[in-house]
């Protein structure tokens, strides 16, 4: 393992008996696999631990686990601006658990590379133990049905998500017209790809 990695990831299975995890939630940031997971544990669930917190949230590549996974996303550009609007602890740690790196050489660029791999591994990733939900299923009344038949619970609750406004302040807005277009143009024909996943 190198020095750098902030974990063996074909350890992750043994971590994951050894904190008792029955599902976990996997996503490239900015797209309430925070709040997914609140509602899973209200429902009984183990989702968080020190594995989960560490690098399974933000998992960099597919790891056959034994348990259920969640593997969430949503149009990379608002995920993006959701961790940067939400500064330091977000938007640099994300990038270290999408890489497995504490070696990093932070950038929105980087950031969203790394979230396009991440979402192109696992999407590629072929196992029946995992479901693929975009963002906006969250908050759809369908995502009972869906979760109840993928983890065979008919007395799942609190679903579907209260969806609540983010508040953006206009420095946010300012950085947005100025800064990111052209990164996003950069990488067009990967965002419209995971847009119409």
């Amino acid at each position: 393992m190198n020095k750098n990695n902030i974990m063996d990831l074909s350890k992750i299975n043994e971590r994951i008996l050894e904190e008792k995890l029955d599902i976990t939630v996997i996503s490239f940031g900015g797209c309430s696999s925070n709040t997914l997971c609140d509602i899973l544990e209200k429902n009984g669930y183990k989702v968080r631990s020190n594995i989960y917190e560490k690098i399974l949230c933000h998992c960099p590549s597919p790891i056959k686990i034994n348990i259920p996974v969640i593997y969430v996303y949503r149009d990379p550009r608002e995920a993006l601006l959701s961790m940067k609007r939400r500064g330091k602890g977000f938007w640099d740690v994300n990038q270290q658990k999408l890489s497995n790196s504490t070696n990093i050489n932070y950038s929105d660029g980087n950031l969203l590379r790394l979230m396009i791999q991440q979402f192109n591994k696992w999407t590629n990733f072929k196992d029946n133990r995992m479901i693929i939900l975009k963002y906006e299923e969250l908050f759809n009344e369908s995502i009972n049905d869906k979760l109840k038949l993928f983890l065979d619970n008919d007395k799942l609750t609190n679903f579907p998500i209260t969806y609540n406004k983010p508040h953006i302040n206009s420095s946010i807005v300012d950085t947005i017209d100025n800064g990111f277009k052209k990164l996003f143009e950069k990488y067009k024909k990967e965002i419209d790809y995971i847009n119409n996943f």
